[in-house]
Order: structure tokens, then sequence, then C-alpha cells
């Protein structure tokens, strides 16, 4: 609700904009997920806000445990061509 009117009040393209309103972590069933929603919409920027609620049960201060999710997230960018 927030988003699109701030988008609207920028003349932001909105038909180019698709947001994922279902709920999602970055596990390996979400990172399926998120990799068929790229697969099906061909974007050029993917936009995770933020990026950290999505990671679930992970120790945020371990970085092995962070890299866990950065380097999938890494392999989907380059499998699609996009920027996450």
């Amino acid at each position: 609700y927030v988003l699109k009117n701030r988008l609207l009040s920028m003349n932001a393209p909105c038909e180019k904009i698709i947001g994922c309103d279902e709920p999602f972590t970055l596990d390996k069933d979400g990172i399926f997920r998120l990799s068929m929603l790229i697969a099906e919409f061909n974007p050029k920027l993917v936009i995770i806000d933020p990026l950290f609620s999505y990671t679930g049960r992970i120790n945020l201060d371990r970085d092995n445990d962070i890299r866990s999710v950065t380097d999938e997230l890494k392999r989907l960018a380059e499998k699609h061509n996009c920027t996450i």
C-alpha cells in the first residue's frame, strides 16, 4: 500500500513492477520458488527488502550462515542474468 503510492508519486512505470506477496524464506524451497518467479517474469532487478527478514532462523552473527543465503542468491542472479 505504501510502496505503490510512492512509486506512483514518482511516475514510476508500475506496469513493469511485480510484487510477490507470498511469504517465503530463503531456504532451499524458497530459493526454488524465487527462481521460478524470476524465470516467469525475467526481471533485470530483484529487490528483497529487508533481506534478513527472509533468512529464517540463521545466525546473523556467523559469516558462514549468512554466506549460505547470499551465495545462493549470487548463483540465482548469475543463472537468470539479473541483479539481486
